[in-house]
């Protein structure tokens, strides 16, 4: 199967608490450093942990590396990162390594954990003219009407309310 066919797993984020573009610099650094980081999945309240998509993509990366997205949506930014490992609970907890993780966000607790080996800049076209094949972290509180459609804008993925979104290829 070709990685353009390959569902992609696009995580939402924005910088809060650091400067604009600081979380990716951060992590970025750790990467240089330790050679991985861990990034810290944020999601809202009303989200749920989609622990049977999280456990499919946790078996996948048992075989081989997966691209995952990121998206900022505080800069409208892109970024593409290679994803080795996933641990995830439905309860929050902090990072599995906190040498492996930007200290700030060591005081942090997530659902999940990503562990990436790279983030690279990308273009909003590897994001925009995908269909939205699954928004996993939704609840009944959600608003998915994005769901099933294709994406004409960053903005289209901004507004619905969920941090964790399966796009399907262009």
């Amino acid at each position: 199967m070709n990685a353009e066919s390959v569902p992609l797993l696009v995580l939402r984020f924005r910088d809060i608490e650091r400067p604009l573009g600081q979380t990716i610099e951060l992590h970025r650094d750790v990467i240089k450093r330790r050679g991985t980081t861990w990034w810290g999945w944020l999601y809202r309240s009303y989200e749920r942990c989609p622990v049977t998509e999280l456990a499919a993509l946790q078996q996948q990366l048992r075989e081989e590396p997966h691209i995952i997205g990121l998206y900022d949506t505080g800069q409208g930014a892109v970024y593409k990162a290679m994803c080795r490992d996933v641990t995830f609970q439905d309860y929050l907890e902090a990072s599995p390594e906190p040498s492996l993780t930007p200290e700030y966000y060591n005081g942090r607790t997530a659902p999940a954990w990503f562990q990436l080996s790279s983030i690279d800049d990308e273009d909003p076209d590897w994001i925009v003219g995908r269909v939205c094949a699954g928004l996993p972290s939704a609840t009944e509180d959600c608003a998915v009407d994005l769901l099933g459609s294709h994406i004409y804008k960053l903005a289209d993925l901004r507004r619905q309310e969920v941090t964790l979104s399966r796009l399907g290829p262009n």
